[in-house]
């Protein structure tokens, strides 16, 4: 209950009151030498510092994490912990380990028709291609993740993967459609009170809106990133 308890403040925000719930959470799991507990600590960990972009920290409590997976043979704890470190590797631009982890986790998560995993591996990959200078091959990812965050009403999937859609429009040059999405993200981050997908397309919205001298707008949005 205390991680869990965590995990909601990370997805708020509230770091300072993650991090003491989920240390709390480690805690007691060390205690009671409770293997499976530790790990998911571990995890929410990892996440906590991924959002408040401590990545070091990040990849060592998801390493750690993936350490007790194995030893358990704990292929359910394995598949988020292998993807999540994907994602991580990708966000500091370590791409290739990025591509390793990620195409690893998802063939995991085909293999174990994990509908709501393979969303996660299409946006990442999009990520990813959009990185490597594909746009092409990361809009594919993109739209191929689409179907999989509907199915599991994944809004913070949806924050991510519109954001990554503006950008390659933005480096196709079709403003239209890359303000479309960068809103449709804003919007939904707004509604699902996700912070940092509220932040991270605030702040691309009022970079764009500056990059093109639209200072009204651009005020706008750097005031939504006052939270």
């Amino acid at each position: 209950s205390l991680r869990q308890i965590g995990d909601a403040f990370t997805t708020t925000g509230n770091y300072p009151n993650a991090l003491e719930n989920i240390l709390l959470a480690l805690k007691i799991a060390e205690e009671l030498h409770d293997d499976q507990q530790i790990r998911r600590a571990l995890g929410t960990l990892s996440s906590l510092y991924f959002y408040e972009g401590d990545m070091e920290r990040s990849i060592d409590y998801t390493r750690k994490a993936i350490t007790i997976d194995r030893k358990l043979h704990d292929s359910s704890g394995l598949l988020p912990d292998i993807v999540n470190l994907g994602n991580t590797y990708e966000q500091i631009n370590q791409l290739d380990s990025a591509l390793v982890y990620t195409r690893l986790g998802f063939l995991m998560a085909t293999a174990r028709n994990n509908t709501e995993t393979i969303g996660v591996g299409f946006n990442n990959l999009g990520n990813i291609f959009l990185k490597l200078g594909r746009p092409d091959s990361a809009m594919y990812f993109c739209k191929s993740a689409i179907p999989y965050y509907r199915e599991n009403n994944d809004n913070e999937g949806f924050c991510e993967i519109y954001l990554g859609m503006a950008k390659i429009f933005l480096q196709r040059h079709q403003a239209d459609s890359c303000l479309y999405y960068a809103k449709l993200s804003f919007a939904t981050a707004k509604n699902s009170s996700l912070t940092n997908y509220l932040l991270a397309t605030s702040k691309f919205l009022a970079g764009y809106y500056q990059s093109v001298r639209n200072v009204d707008s651009a005020f706008v949005y750097l005031s939504a990133t006052i939270v």
